[in-house]
């Protein structure tokens, strides 16, 4: 039976019609780009996506730097959305921006948009509740990756069946018509946009369009149909009420009126996204393709690198002349990793790697992997630099056009996105994090860019940002020391900048411990 949805559409019509009147009007207009109006296959005669089939052709990508734009353009694009959405993500929290989006949903549901959500099973640790209001609208159809096989006691099912639940799909990637996509770092969820009051993250994704979303496409087709792909409804007996259904509509009219007062709602009001097109947008142009890991990465061994994107990417790396810039959050290089920067410094190439600092990082446990290498990485002649937990002033704006970091007063900012840029042409940005679990246990998805006007706009946003932003990390007779600059004057610390009590606990007792393969 289907179920009526008209007081949820009225709602979440309400907020979009106040917070985004003009935002990327005409995304349905691309019609003459080349993409097909079909669904992009599920990959090649071995299964395998087909990516790079328009590696000749040229995409454009406009970067999501600040957490307001990258929210505003969800929120409009699935506004604008005509004929499907498809979105893949490892978290969907049922926060404030989570609630909006869903509600976005819903609303392009209601106009007779297909809509496809897959989800990560323990990332997103939705209740089935929530998850199958969605998937009871007969325009939307939520699966699950890998599932849990508990559903109650979910913590029980990972201890029961932990080797295959602990490999999970960290995609990222928002598809609307087939015609436009994001992909990148972010999440759903509030600390991604900027709107958590605590930790907020610095994260970085792109808006493409051209022929490369037709890659984006087929990378989705390929895990909506892979055997750890299972529907909701499969693997959950919970049933829905109408009660329950009017609910979630209370909730989400009570979340958008708050948002509209927010001092959040009046940054994305005055968001650059807000008063923009699409087509008057200044989109990178380039050649572009996809790179992923085949679903099949969880059903395999950790180490078939067949699966895997990872080599993929080395021989991106591999082939630069004169400079790898590596952005990771969670930076684990291993003895093989370390060997190999060391390597391309011999041929001249700089590599230098921005990651998190124990301050600023969100898992200790990472750090405590990272830091075994620290001193090996400094040796070889890597430049390291480690981000601050401080988040910029208030309305400061970076080279794109918007504020990088958080805007709504949060007291840390953390490191979250994951990009590498080779020798001033070639930028890549994606999911997957420079550490043994994105490298061998999760699955990932990233975009590369062929584009040195994109590159340089990066490298010279990141150099203004990171000379007081983060700690240029140096290995001196005296042992390690942290320089930065701070109110214009040089500092120097002997000392790790600290994180905290626990967090400090934290890293001792994993650095005693043999985890660094899950890591």
């Amino acid at each position: 039976m289907k179920i009526r949805f008209s007081q949820l559409c009225a709602a979440v019509c309400t907020l979009l019609f106040a917070l985004l009147p003009v935002v990327l009007g005409g995304c349905a207009s691309h019609a003459g780009s080349g993409i097909s109006d079909a669904r992009g296959s599920a990959g090649g005669a071995d299964g395998r996506p087909t990516a790079a089939k328009h590696s000749a052709e040229v995409s454009g990508v406009f970067p999501l730097v600040n957490g307001a734009d990258a929210f505003v353009a969800r929120m409009a694009l699935a506004e604008k959305a005509q004929r499907s959405l498809d979105l893949q993500y490892y978290i969907w929290h049922g926060d404030q921006t989570g609630k909006l989006l869903a509600g976005a949903v819903i609303q392009a549901a209601e106009r007779g948009v297909k809509s496809r959500l897959l989800l990560d099973d323990m990332g997103v640790a939705a209740k089935d509740r929530n998850l199958l209001i969605l998937d009871s609208h007969p325009n939307i159809e939520v699966r699950l990756f890998n599932p849990l096989p508990l559903r109650s006691a979910r913590m029980l099912g990972v201890l029961l069946d932990f080797q295959r639940v602990n490999r999970r799909m960290h995609n990222k990637s928002f598809i609307v018509d087939g015609k436009v996509a994001i992909v990148g770092g972010r999440n759903i969820g509030d600390e991604y946009f900027g709107v958590a009051e605590g930790m907020n993250f610095a994260d970085f994704d792109v808006v493409a369009r051209g022929p490369v979303v037709g890659e984006v496409e087929d990378s989705f087709e390929l895990y909506w149909n892979s055997e750890a792909s299972v529907p909701i409804t499969k693997v959950s007996r919970v049933k829905v009420s109408d009660a329950e259904i009017q609910k979630e509509v209370k909730d989400l009219v009570s979340q958008r009126e708050s948002m509209a007062r927010s001092p959040y709602g009046q940054i994305m009001r005055s968001s650059r996204l807000a008063k923009a097109t699409l087509n008057g947008l200044p989109f990178y142009e380039g050649r572009a393709v996809v790179v992923a890991d085949h679903p099949n990465k969880v059903l395999t061994r950790p180490d078939d690198a067949s699966t895997h994107l990872a080599p993929q990417l080395r021989a991106m790396v591999e082939r630069a002349k004169g400079e790898v810039l590596l952005v990771s959050p969670y930076f684990i290089p291993g003895k093989n990793g370390v060997d190999w920067f060391a390597e391309l410094r011999k041929r001249g190439v700089k590599v230098t790697v921005i990651t998190n600092s124990l301050a600023s990082t969100d898992v200790a446990a990472v750090h405590a992997g990272y830091i075994r290498y620290r001193k090996s990485l400094l040796r070889g002649g890597v430049e390291v630099c480690e981000m601050k937990a401080v988040p910029p002033a208030p309305g400061e704006k970076s080279g794109y056009g918007g504020s990088s970091f958080s805007l709504t007063g949060s007291s840390k900012a953390g490191l979250h996105a994951k990009t590498f840029v080779f020798d001033r042409r070639w930028v890549f940005v994606g999911s997957m994090n420079l550490d043994p679990r994105s490298l061998n246990l999760n699955t990932e998805v990233g975009m590369l860019v062929d584009s040195p006007e994109l590159a340089q706009q990066m490298l010279g946003d990141l150099e203004r940002k990171f000379s007081e932003r983060a700690y240029h990390v140096e290995l001196t007779p005296d042992g390690l020391q942290w320089t930065t600059k701070e109110d214009g004057k040089i500092v120097v610390l002997k000392s790790e900048p600290k994180g905290g009590f626990k967090k400090g606990l934290m890293l001792r007792i994993c650095s005693m411990l043999p985890i660094e393969s899950q890591l």
